[in-house]
């Protein structure tokens, strides 16, 4: 659980990949601490993610936007090495 007293993440746009029961959790938690949502999740439940403000977002542009990237998908041969050096940048 994300603690109640982190500051500095107001405004910040946080990308959920994988918005199942645990994602939706962690999403709710940033957004009752002031963050933006973007999140990627081909079988989202739309209605979830509209209650929190959550807009979906394509892999490039939620790595691309996100200040803040969770994950929260199975560890499958589509989703091993989903996130890796290749996808860091400096800002």
């Amino acid at each position: 659980m994300l603690a109640k007293n982190l500051s500095g993440l107001d405004g910040l746009l946080v990308g959920v990949i994988g918005f199942g029961t645990i994602g939706r959790a962690v999403a709710q938690a940033f957004q009752n601490l002031g963050c933006r949502i973007g999140y990627l999740d081909p079988a989202a439940d739309a209605l979830a993610a509209e209650a929190i403000g959550a807009s979906p977002m394509t892999f490039g542009d939620l790595l691309a936007a996100a200040d803040i990237v969770t994950l929260h998908v199975p560890l499958l041969p589509n989703t091993r090495n989903l996130i890796g050096e290749r996808m860091s940048s400096p800002r």
